[in-house]
């Protein structure tokens, strides 16, 4: 990856860390087995999910399922997105 990319992740994943900070959800910035920078953050029933960043789509994305992503160019609805599928506790990958 081209670490000019990376550091956009990272900046991206920083900049939604903060606001779920701000929305009372716990959010750790790491990076994963593959080398990319994530975010890790609990949900209510205790289930680690992984937020990463999709840079030719502009997504945040936790899943694989259409509800399971938002756009990183409105960062507070893509914030409250997450805090609400964190708080209602819903799988990451539909199973």
């Amino acid at each position: 990856m081209k670490e000019s990319q990376r550091a956009y992740q990272v900046e991206l994943l920083t900049a939604l860390r903060n606001e779920l900070i701000n929305r009372e959800v716990i959010a750790v910035l790491i990076t994963d087995q593959k080398e990319r920078p994530c975010l890790d953050v609990t949900d209510s029933a205790f289930r680690s999910r992984r937020v990463y960043v999709h840079l030719a789509f502009l997504w945040f994305y936790w899943g694989d399922q259409h509800d399971e992503r938002v756009s990183c160019l409105r960062l507070f609805p893509a914030a409250d997105v997450l805090a609400e599928a964190v708080r209602a506790g819903q799988p990451s990958a539909r199973r």
